[in-house]
């Protein structure tokens, strides 16, 4: 893009991939991992990271 910003959505490692022509207002990003938390004495509560759930990819924009 001539700004230099662009969004493309992508798979397998860009072997399909498609660039979004006008960038949208607004973009949201949900999702759960699949962490959990523990009290440890004298540290207080800590979160075990595991491995990221999918995430949903919700936006409206137009296509010129």
């Amino acid at each position: 893009m001539a700004d230099g910003y662009s969004i493309e959505l992508s798979f397998n490692n860009r072997a399909i991939w498609f660039e979004i022509p006008v960038l949208p207002e607004e973009i949201e990003i949900s999702g759960e991992g699949d962490g959990e938390t523990y009290s440890i004495t004298d540290l207080g509560q800590i979160n075990v990271i595991k491995a990221p759930g999918l995430k949903t990819i919700n936006f409206e924009s137009f296509f010129p």
